[in-house]
Formats: structure tokens, sequence, C-alpha cells
């Protein structure tokens, strides 16, 4: 989308929406991409395509909502944010992404608030001079790390992070800013809050039962 204004809410049809891949088509492409200013997405199916199901792609792409849409089974990341773009990421369900989740990175910003995150690599990833707001979410059997963020200022909240593979929570790389309350971590493969070198970070109020790994290292 890059006229901006648009609004594609498959609440209102009479079925879901669903820009399915036909499995004849090799050429990659993301499900939905935006380029544009205060769009909607919402209600919608997004299933098997072969990059990203939803896309926010530059600097244009400020003040979008993406609510309550179930994207699954996408070839890169399940929703996306790059190269400047903003978005609010509400109620969706992500699920079976080759890559991450979430991913917010190359100076894109996104308030990422109640989701379903399960059985991605990483559930959210927040890279290369992002920000984000992660709260109120459940990230949960992905294949690495829960929520990583390199090199961004998140701020995460209320979460629910449980049995990944990886690290809980993973803050990693000199630069990295974050906060970290009121979240509970469990039975995650690795540590449950990792804090790499040269993190600045506040962690207080989380609840971490159990970690397989050492608590240093």
């Amino acid at each position: 989308m890059r006229a901006g204004t648009t609004t594609l809410d498959g609440c209102t049809a009479p079925g879901v929406v669903t820009p399915e891949r036909d499995p004849a088509v090799t050429v990659s492409f993301d499900g939905i991409r935006i380029e544009s200013a205060e769009n909607v997405v919402r209600c919608l199916v997004v299933r098997n395509v072969l990059r990203d199901g939803i896309s926010l792609v530059g600097a244009q792409a400020v003040r979008n909502l993406v609510e309550d849409d179930t994207v699954s089974g996408s070839g890169d990341d399940g929703i996306g944010l790059a190269f400047g773009a903003q978005a609010t990421l509400r109620r969706n369900v992500v699920t079976g992404s080759v890559n991450k989740g979430v991913l917010v990175r190359d100076r894109s910003d996104a308030t990422v608030v109640g989701n379903a995150l399960a059985g991605n690599r990483d559930g959210a990833s927040v890279t290369l001079s992002a920000t984000a707001t992660i709260e109120a979410n459940t990230v949960q059997n992905d294949a690495d790390n829960g929520i990583a963020v390199k090199a961004s200022v998140v701020e995460i909240g209320g979460n629910d992070v449980r049995a990944n593979r990886g690290v809980g929570i993973w803050l990693r790389d000199a630069g990295a800013r974050a906060t970290v309350t009121a979240t509970t971590v469990d039975r995650n493969g690795n540590h449950g809050i990792g804090v790499g070198s040269g993190v600045t970070a506040v962690i207080d109020g989380n609840v971490v039962p159990t970690t397989t790994a050492p608590a240093s290292g």
C-alpha cells in the first residue's frame, strides 16, 4: 500500500480474508507490504507467503495499525518493520515464521502489545538502532530466543516468555538500552534474562522461576 489512509478490515467481511500463496508461485513476495502512513490492517489471515507476512517499510510508513490478524508460515518474518517505519501491533497471532515472529529494525519504532508469538525462530527481535515497547505479549515455544534486543532501545513489561529454546530475553551488544519489568520468564532452554557487555539495563519485578543454564556467563 503506497497511497496511505487505507483500511483492510477483515472484521467486516463475511469470512476471513486470506492472501494465501499458490504453491505454483516461486517468486518471493510479502503478503501485505505498507510503504505509506495511517493505514489499518485488521482481522486478516496471512498464510504461507515466501517473505514477510506483513511488512512495513520506509520513513513514510508511519502511524500504522496492525491488529487482530493471524500470520502463519511466513518464509521470513511474520510482521516486519524496516528503514524508519512506525506501527502499533496489537492482538495479533504470529506463528511458524522461518525467521522472527516480529522484527523491528533499522531505526523503526513499534508498540507491540497483546500479541501471541509462538513457534517462530525468535518471538520478537529489535535491532539496528530501532525502538520498541513490548507489553503484555505471550512469547513461547520459539526455536531460539523469546525476545532479543541488539543495539536498540526497548521497554519490555508484563509479558509471559516461556519454553523458548534459547534465552528468554536476550539483551545483547553494546549500545542496547532496555527496561524489563513485571515479566514472567520461565522454562527457557538457556538463561532466563541475559545481559551482554556494554548493555544498559534496568531489570525489576520480574518472575524467573527456572532456567536450564547457569546464572553467570
